[in-house]
């Protein structure tokens, strides 16, 4: 195998920003948005509710789906459950405090993609 240039061994590569990258800038949040104990249980609630009430139901029907145990389907309606008690304790905890700077930076980041569209609507006009 031929050795690389040292240009080239000295480079780091970089990789795109990927899912994890997505969540870090997720879970900064609270640092930013709130101060309170309450809040960021309310955020760490939210922020769980989704992957634990899908993932958690999905699994315990593959796991009915593999054994044909009717617990299962029981325990996936339980989880189910349990994941909007975790959503609607979310809410109540976080308060107007979260809620209101969550909204504000939703705004803000729904103007910047309407003005991306437009940009790119206009972009697309322009090169036919």
């Amino acid at each position: 195998m031929a050795k690389k240039p040292k240009e080239h061994q000295n480079k780091k590569q970089i990789s795109p920003p990927g899912l994890c990258l997505l969540l870090l800038r997720i879970c900064r949040m609270p640092k930013d948005a709130c101060a309170s104990y309450n809040c960021k249980i309310a955020f760490c609630l939210l922020l769980a509710n989704t992957p634990m009430g899908i993932g958690g139901a999905a699994l315990c029907v593959l796991l009915h789906g593999l054994s044909g145990k009717i617990i299962y389907l029981w325990t996936a309606t339980a989880v189910y459950v349990f994941s909007w008690l975790m959503l609607l304790l979310g809410i109540y905890l976080a308060g107007r405090e979260l809620t209101a700077k969550l909204w504000r930076n939703t705004r803000r980041k729904i103007a910047a993609w309407k003005r991306l569209r437009k940009k790119l609507c206009q972009n697309c006009a322009t090169s036919e």
